[in-house]
């Protein structure tokens, strides 16, 4: 038995009674809702006034052949299906049946009854992946709008946060200076903690505007020769304090030679850092976050490792998505909006490369990426080019 609530429409139109009460008969015992019509005219009336799923209809009727039929019903709704029946086939007809967009083309007398059911689930098949497939790019559509109107209030509401922002910064550090007059202890304890608060505010506001930055369409990385050891040095700086509040214990690691990778000064950086802050985020007291760098085959690769929390597997294609978080207790304790690691996974991406994540529920995580080195980078480019190169100049030394 078909679904009551899903059965299809079906308009059967021929001037001819006995053929089109044959037909209706055979498509009601298929579970079809059958209208019956003797002309084109009348067709189209039964199609605009309620919903329909399918005409099947003779291509020679009175007052409205079943070609022009077919256009009519097209403009009202691209979905509705239409099968052409003819007893005089030819090149015309068949012409007649491509303008119309039918499904299909049969001719009369029908061999079998069965080639018309046939035909005709055939066709309803090709309206369902119609409309389905119409379903689905829309909810894309509507998704990559909702997406696009989501980084773009983000942007604007970051770089409107962030000049006053920068002001309770300054003012902070200025009256916890003394400038204002002398504080008590209470009153310096208090601006500090309100410079701490600002400071990790103006963090967040600046991975948001990086998330602008980075998702706009004309972003290119400036590349250069940046020192792995600046890069790491960059990231000791800006976590040892926020690791040693937390009681994490940080180690850097830098490879034994002093060499460089082709990045963007600034956002290679950026990436590392933003894979430390998770390190160390999901860390609890008295665990370890390792940030190091190794020279591979293919460049140098950077590594985050910790012994936190891990990820569970069913959480780890998502957890690059923008403004996502993987709910468990020290999330909820956690201060951030999801954005480090897309931050992280944007600049690796415009790098050519990707973030590789190995991790177990309980047992930690590991963070890698690979840069290419400076050197290499530079011979490859002059070798594309025909012309001799040296490498930079602290893969030389």
């Amino acid at each position: 038995m078909n679904d009551p609530t899903n059965t299809k429409c079906i308009v059967v139109a021929d001037d001819e009674s006995g053929t089109r009460t044959l037909l209706a008969k055979v498509l009601r015992r298929q579970g079809y809702e059958v209208l019956e019509a003797s002309d084109g005219e009348e067709a189209l009336s039964l199609a605009i006034s309620r919903p329909v799923d399918l005409l099947l209809c003779d291509l020679q009727m009175p007052r409205m052949r079943g070609e022009e039929l077919g256009r009519w019903v097209d403009q009202l709704d691209a979905d509705v299906q239409v099968v052409l029946m003819t007893a005089y086939p030819s090149y015309e007809a068949a012409v007649a049946a491509v303008r119309c967009h039918a499904a299909d083309f049969l001719e009369k007398p029908f061999r079998s009854l069965e080639l018309v059911v046939e035909s005709v689930a055939r066709a309803l098949r090709r309206r369902e992946a119609n409309v389905a497939r119409r379903a689905r790019a829309s909810t894309v559509d509507q998704r990559d709008r909702i997406d696009e109107l989501k980084r773009r209030y983000v942007g604007g509401v970051a770089q409107d946060v962030r000049t006053p922002l920068g002001m309770v910064r300054s003012l902070a550090s200025m009256l916890e200076r003394g400038e204002a007059g002398p504080l008590t202890a209470a009153q310096r304890s208090t601006l500090g903690h309100l410079r701490d608060e600002a400071e990790t505010l103006a963090h967040e506001v600046d991975k948001l505007t990086s998330i602008a930055r980075l998702e706009s369409g004309d972003f290119q990385p400036r590349l250069e020769a940046v020192p792995v050891a600046e890069i790491l040095a960059q990231t000791a700086r800006a976590m040892h304090a926020r690791a040693e509040a937390r009681g994490v214990h940080l180690r850097i690691e830098a490879p034994a030679a002093d060499v460089a990778v082709m990045a963007d000064a600034r956002d290679a950086p950026m990436a590392l850092l933003a894979l430390a802050e998770n390190a160390v985020k999901f860390t609890g007291d008295g665990g370890s976050v390792l940030v190091r760098a190794a020279l591979t085959r293919h460049g140098v690769r950077f590594d985050v490792v910790d012994t936190g929390i891990g990820i569970d597997p069913a959480d780890q294609s998502r957890i690059f998505d923008l403004f996502e978080q993987v709910e468990n207790p020290l999330t909820r304790r956690s201060r951030g909006c999801g954005v480090g690691l897309a931050v992280a996974a944007k600049i690796a991406d415009a790098h050519g490369t990707r973030i590789l994540l190995a991790s177990e529920p309980g047992e930690g995580s590991m963070f890698s990426f690979v840069l290419p080195r400076a050197a290499e980078f530079a011979t490859e480019a002059c070798a594309t080019l025909g012309v001799a190169g040296a490498g930079s100049r602290s893969d030389r030394a």
